[in-house]
């Protein structure tokens, strides 16, 4: 994913910390429609684009995330 950022975290109790990686605001959100969109429709599967709002919501997921870069 473009525009990704890794952000130091701690872990807590004193065990080693760890990096995360952050999208950009707003790109994660377009990405979790998509995906919460292909789970319920009946004309997509899993992570399939195979209906028009599936293709209209990839297509905003990706022009964010290009965005971003």
């Amino acid at each position: 994913m473009s525009g990704v950022q890794w952000q130091p975290r701690e872990r807590g109790s004193g065990g080693p910390g760890y990096l995360q990686a952050v999208a950009p605001s707003g790109t994660y959100a377009r990405y979790q429609a998509f995906m919460d969109h292909s789970m319920l429709c009946e004309d997509c599967e899993y992570g399939e684009i195979r209906c028009a709002t599936a293709k209209g919501l990839w297509a905003a997921y990706v022009r964010r995330r290009d965005a971003a870069a």
